[in-house]
């Protein structure tokens, strides 16, 4: 499996399955293990965007952000590396549970694992990943990354905890407005961001030929 390998996003059945909100943090005491608290880091990101669906695959690390909180480690587990593998095991799992999902997890630490993942989804499933919010209107497509709120960015900057990469989104429409650093062109469909800090924005929003079938329930 590779990063910069593409999978054309396809129609698939719906299936139920938990979204990890990687990006998107929340206050450690109230943060339950498997809806979030992880960062990624040092990756490179392809989501592939069409008419009945998407995919997303992944190279680098994640951090357990959560695991850096004394509170937090005490609420769930007093053995950190009991954490980290109960985490671990959490996030494959979800990945698992999507269309064509595979997942490689290789441990850093008790805060940190390297991960290479891919799956396709159909619209009406939330981005399992959790680095993105994906909202349809009929024929088009908005993709924005998830808000953090400045009380998370100061938690992981106390911590040290970074989150950069690279990010590219193939848009096979009309895309009417993006935000990113480098276009999209006829010889590279990528619409490119650095992402070397926590406040990078990201938009994209792409126009189909046709209604997106299964579309996504409002989210939150």
């Amino acid at each position: 499996m590779s990063a910069s390998h593409h999978i054309s996003p396809e129609p698939v059945p719906h299936r139920r399955g938990r979204s990890l909100r990687l990006a998107a943090l929340c206050v450690p005491l109230l943060c339950l293990l498997l809806a979030g608290c992880l960062v990624p880091d040092k990756y490179h990101a392809v989501l592939s965007l069409s008419n009945p669906g998407y995919s997303l695959e992944y190279i680098g690390e994640m951090h357990m952000a959560a695991a850096y909180s004394e509170t937090y480690r005490r609420s769930i587990d007093s053995d950190p590396q009991k954490l980290a593998r109960t985490v671990m095991r959490e996030f494959a799992r979800v990945i698992r549970e999507r269309p064509q999902g595979q997942v490689e997890i290789q441990p850093v630490s008790d805060t940190t694992f390297r991960t290479r993942f891919s799956y396709v989804s159909p619209y009406s499933l939330p981005e399992a990943s959790g680095m993105f919010k994906l909202s349809v209107n009929g024929d088009t497509l908005t993709v924005v990354s998830r808000p953090m709120s400045a009380k998370d960015r100061e938690f992981l900057r106390l911590n040290d905890i970074t989150s950069k990469g690279k990010l590219c989104i193939k848009a096979f429409g009309t895309v009417l407005e993006t935000n990113a650093q480098r276009t999209a062109t006829i010889l590279n469909r990528c619409n490119e961001w650095d992402m070397d800090n926590l406040d990078t924005p990201i938009k994209l929003v792409v126009k189909f030929s046709k209604p997106i079938p299964n579309p996504p329930a409002p989210q939150q």
